[in-house]
């Protein structure tokens, strides 16, 4: 394994000089590797020996923070090991091999960084609340997601997805075969759509924007799903089972079932009509449960990333604090959790701890269902409300 890993080296120090099937193997591997930085925001600039060291150039200082999250969490070596070495030695690789940054020179270049973006940038004041509503001429309406810098892609359990500008602007859609009915989705680094069925028993799938199913995880095993969530590097697929009251969790490599997360009851740590779920920066699982006709109860759960059961962060209720029924949840970059409930957008802290209501009651909130980031800088949601049928944008 070594010596692969050596030959990689060799190949780039002698990438002038290479064989027709020496280059190829070289570009795949070099290409995979340029792709990864880049949907890390990095651009790989050359390789050395030795310890291989990657130079890594950089603009954005959220693109450097990501890259020191993914290192320190251990993100980062095993994604370079899906890339370098072939998987039957790649638990060997991971014991033997660690990635290493300098944590001077990261705090250097990440304060640099800062200080060259603030002298950048304009500063513009944003209104909190509701800044637009983009009406969805639909029945219903079940999901949003960003998918490009002002490009929002709209759910509403039929074989489209909708394309909108965030001005509101219609621009198009994606059309999949009949009879798929899309739900919740999630938009991955490089462009294509996981989705799930609001039909019983179908399974995930992938998409690209042509409207091409390209994979499908999870045939005969999943049923009545709800949210959904990838963890990109380890290319493990979460998905919220409401009716089997547990989390899965697939290999979208080998497509293969890692494991089933909780039991059905409402004890802590137990499960019942799970709606939706998503990950921390630090790989824990957050689990939201709503009720069900009757049955169930609605509250946010935290396990760790074996799926040991820590803590309740929000339980139920009607006032400010808890949730009622809620439908999704999202993390944004300060480890924040927004959820949305049956009348109601509210922020709580990592936590658990309620920080604020976005929404106000002129808003018109009302069965929100998904919900997504779309802006940092301003703080800026999108909500897909079912009851009159639009996507809200607020700044939080």
């Amino acid at each position: 394994m070594t010596q692969a890993l050596r030959s990689l080296i060799k190949l780039y120090e002698h990438r002038h000089t290479l064989s027709v099937t020496e280059m190829k193997e070289f570009t795949d591997i070099y290409e995979k590797l340029t792709k990864f930085y880049e949907d890390c925001g990095l651009n790989l600039k050359k390789m050395e020996g030795g310890s291989i060291v990657f130079y890594l150039s950089v603009i954005d200082p959220n693109a450097l923070m990501h890259l020191w999250e993914i290192h320190s969490s251990g993100k980062l070596i095993k994604g370079l090991a899906h890339i370098l070495v072939p998987k039957e030695h790649q638990e060997e690789f991971l014991n033997e091999w660690m990635t290493y940054i300098d944590e001077n020179e990261y705090k250097i270049i990440l304060s640099r960084l800062k200080e060259k973006e603030q002298s950048t940038m304009t500063p513009k004041v944003e209104k909190k609340g509701l800044v637009n509503t983009i009406q969805i001429n639909k029945h219903s309406i079940r999901d949003v997601v960003k998918y490009e810098d002002d490009c929002l892609l709209v759910s509403c359990a039929t074989n489209e997805i909708l394309k909108y500008k965030q001005s509101g602007e219609y621009i198009g859609k994606v059309t999949l075969p009949q009879g798929m009915k899309v739900y919740r989705m999630y938009k991955m680094m490089n462009g294509n759509i996981v989705f799930s069925d609001y039909v019983h028993r179908k399974p995930v799938r992938i998409c690209n924007m042509n409207g091409q199913v390209i994979k499908t995880i999870g045939e005969g095993v999943l049923r009545s799903l709800r949210g959904i969530h990838v963890d990109e590097i380890s290319n493990i697929l979460y998905v919220a089972g409401r009716i089997s009251s547990c989390v899965y969790m697939f290999d979208m490599n080998k497509n293969e079932t890692i494991k089933e997360i909780g039991s059905q009851g409402t004890k802590g740590g137990q499960m019942r009509n799970v709606i939706d779920i998503n990950l921390t920066k630090h790989g824990h699982l957050l689990v939201l449960e709503s009720e069900y006709l009757g049955t169930g109860t609605s509250r946010l759960q935290l396990f760790d990333n074996e799926g040991r059961f820590m803590k309740i962060l929000v339980e139920s209720g009607d006032e400010d604090g808890k949730v009622s029924f809620p439908r999704a949840l999202v993390v944004d970059e300060d480890e924040n959790i927004i959820i949305s409930s049956q009348h109601k957008l509210q922020l709580f802290s990592s936590d658990g701890n309620f920080i604020k209501r976005i929404d106000g009651p002129e808003d018109g909130v009302n069965n929100p269902k998904g919900l997504c980031i779309i802006s940092y800088h301003p703080r800026r949601l999108a909500v897909a409300n079912d009851w009159d049928k639009t996507v809200k944008i607020f700044n939080y």
